[in-house]
């Protein structure tokens, strides 16, 4: 359990340095550079809360020790990964990109070229009746 709290003390203290380090860098922080942070930490904390899952489920288990570090490199992989992808929407850019390319709406050639090219089936042109109705 020591080494555990050291760790995560170890853990916590280069993540805080790794962010003063980009704040004093530049004026602002990329958003790479923030997502790098972010998937650290996730990773740290994934691996903890593997390493503690570990512990309390394998602790009396034959080859524990092997159990244990595997779930602790599970929930390393899985916090990194979760934490990716939440950082992944994050940023300025993001939600102007996507308004953006739903602004714009369609001319009367683009309209007049999707409706040729819908083609209706029988059945569809009847619906509404019969057994499928």
């Amino acid at each position: 359990m020591r080494t555990f709290l050291l760790t995560l003390l170890a853990a916590a203290t280069l993540a805080q340095t790794v962010h003063a380090d980009t704040r004093a860098g530049s004026g602002a922080t990329t958003r790479s550079d923030r997502t790098a942070m972010w998937v650290a930490i996730g990773a740290g904390a994934g691996f903890g809360l593997g390493l503690l899952a570990g512990l309390a489920a394998f602790d009396e288990a034959r080859h524990s020790e092997r159990k244990i570090w595997a779930t602790a490199g599970a929930g390393g992989v899985a916090g990194g990964v979760t934490a990716w992808l939440l950082s992944r929407g994050r940023g300025q850019g993001a939600s102007a990109a996507r308004t953006q390319a739903a602004s714009k709406p369609l001319t009367e050639e683009e309209v007049r070229l999707l409706a040729g090219s819908v083609r209706l089936s029988p059945a569809a042109t009847t619906a509404g009746t019969g057994r499928g109705f």
